[in-house]
């Protein structure tokens, strides 16, 4: 009778350990990775994280930080969005995604919306979003991290765009080309005003009428000097006639 009690205990903690552990955290298997920094400081500040912890079965595509340069100038919303849309109910490891026959769809966290998976002709397996037009794929690179019927880490390259992916971004880096054209426009005034100074070339016109005027004053000298001299001959022809007369 003594012994019940013991025996009792024993399939107790016997069936504890049979029962399957979910404690597991997002954050803390992706902190010995410095490829991940930055998708890991998205999970936590999007609070995707916890949400993947509350998970019993999950699988988390990750993306390295080298592909999320976009990231950058999207709002928290988006990549709230774009880091759902990678986070997969169930456990898919390598072994199960390389034995796939043909193409599966898969549910993920972001509002139900759904990624296919398939294994390719030359054995890569790779995840297309049902929803996007890009037949751009994200490819599988290997295997962050593995617990058996609980959470299964996998690296992807790049990430899987969705419908609506970075339409925003495009049009923001046009808006400051605008200004540079206001800049130039006073620029290119002087080129259209230096044209008018030359037209104030008509200056020597002035100094070819004061030209004629020391000109005329030695013509008028000239004439002068050449009235002058008759009337000197006048005088001399005048005596010359009267003494002739006394010879006759």
């Amino acid at each position: 009778m003594s012994t019940s009690p013991v025996i009792t205990l024993l399939f107790s903690l016997f069936f504890v350990l049979l029962s399957p552990t979910y404690a597991f955290n997002i954050t803390e298997i992706l902190k010995p990775y410095k490829d991940f920094n930055l998708y890991n400081y998205q999970l936590s500040s999007t609070g995707l994280a916890s949400e993947i912890n509350n998970l019993q079965v999950v699988t988390v595509l990750v993306v390295a930080d080298y592909d999320l340069f976009a990231f950058r100038h999207l709002p928290g919303d988006d990549v709230r969005r774009i880091l759902g849309f990678h986070v997969i109910f169930g456990y898919y490891d390598p072994t199960r995604l390389k034995s796939l026959r043909s193409r599966i769809t898969l549910t993920t966290l972001y509002s139900g919306a759904t990624l296919t998976a398939n294994r390719e002709s030359n054995g890569e397996v790779t995840f297309r979003s049902t929803t996007s037009s890009s037949k751009l794929d994200a490819t599988f690179i290997h295997t962050v991290e593995l617990q058996p019927r609980s959470i299964a880490v996998l690296q992807v390259s790049p990430y899987i765009k969705t419908s609506g992916d970075l339409p925003s971004t495009p049009p923001s880096p046009p808006s400051p080309p605008p200004p540079p054209p206001q800049q130039q426009s006073p620029t290119s005034l002087p080129t259209t005003a230096s044209p008018p100074r030359k037209a104030l070339a008509p200056p020597p016109t002035s100094q070819e009428k004061k030209s004629p005027t020391p000109t005329s004053s030695p013509n008028k000298s000239s004439n002068i000097a050449t009235t002058s001299p008759p009337t000197k001959e006048s005088n001399n022809t005048a005596p010359a006639a009267s003494k002739t007369k006394p010879n006759f």
